[in-house]
């Protein structure tokens, strides 16, 4: 393959845009499952929360 679009030596044009490219996706990539979504959160249980299943009386 002779004179296709491969250079050994980038330009810093190439890569800066390569670099502008990598570290947002790779945040992407690598950031945790639910992120900014709220989803990871641990809700701390409350009084109704830990008390169990307990059946309710029906009138």
């Amino acid at each position: 393959m002779t004179g296709a679009d491969f250079l050994p030596d980038p330009t810093v044009l190439q890569v800066t845009v390569w670099l502008l490219y990598l570290i947002p996706t790779l945040a992407l990539l690598l950031a945790p499952v639910g992120f900014a979504s709220g989803k990871g959160k641990v809700k701390i249980p409350d009084e109704q929360g830990s008390r169990g299943s307990e059946p309710t009386k029906a009138s």
